[in-house]
């Protein structure tokens, strides 16, 4: 059987994906039509050489320049966005930070235009970053504000290794720890490093259990899964 003609996509039901990528990006806002679906599509064939429907990625890409493709705007942050203030480590921060959670890069960063308080021309300005799906901007201010426990961020933990993992990293290095599974990083964000568990043991149907997983951990530093269940469960601590 002949392949396809030179300019034809070589993939079945293309109606179906025209309909895919359109009901996509009506969900983000769009009104498309196919020839507009049909121009995404040349995109990403000349540009990558695959049909955005061979991946889930791809999906999402076709939907997020599709939309830019119609409004005529690049794909834009989050329309609230945590702003962390640095007096020149925003770069390093947000480095440390992309590594610790999977959904985490480094998203665009900005220099300097000119001399400012900010720093010398060509020098770090703005660092915008995701951050296990949420964005975030890291800002080089040009002097140093410190952080208080009135803002952190919770992370929440699977299991112990995990809770064991981010409180190693995020208070080595001249971070800081301290009660209730809070700890300072060593750019002073406060964080909370916190197991899933918790709320079941601190809220949970049985009062006498969660006034004793209350008071243990009241005793912690970095919180220990199997002791808060021990005290919990009203067995005694190893």
């Amino acid at each position: 059987m002949a392949g396809p003609r030179p300019g034809h996509y070589r993939f079945r039901g293309i109606k179906a994906k025209f309909r895919s990528i359109a009901d996509g990006a009506k969900r983000c806002g769009a009104e498309v039509t196919a020839g507009h679906i049909f121009a995404i599509l040349k995109i990403f064939k000349s540009d990558v050489g695959f049909s955005p429907q061979q991946t889930s990625s791809g999906r999402a890409r076709a939907i997020i320049i599709t939309k830019s493709f119609i409004t005529k705007e690049s794909p834009s942050m989050s329309k609230v966005s945590p702003c962390l203030w640095f007096d020149g480590e925003a770069e390093e921060a947000a480095n440390l930070y992309v590594s610790l959670l999977p959904d985490s890069r480094i998203d665009r960063i900005q220099k300097n235009l000119v001399d400012g308080p900010a720093g010398k021309a060509g020098s770090v300005l703005v660092v915008q970053f995701t951050l296990a799906g949420q964005e975030y901007l890291a800002l080089n201010g040009g002097m140093r504000f410190e952080y208080t426990h009135a803002v952190s961020f919770k992370i929440d933990c699977a299991d112990q290794a995990e809770v064991d993992r981010l409180w190693d990293t995020l208070s080595s290095n001249g971070g800081s720890v301290e009660r209730c599974g809070w700890l300072r990083d060593r750019f002073g964000v406060c964080w909370q490093i916190v197991p899933s568990v918790l709320p079941k043991l601190l809220g949970g149907s049985d009062r006498g259990g969660a006034e004793r997983a209350m008071k243990a951990m009241l005793q912690m530093g970095k919180l220990d899964i199997a002791e808060l269940q021990k005290a919990y469960e009203g067995r005694s601590a190893a």
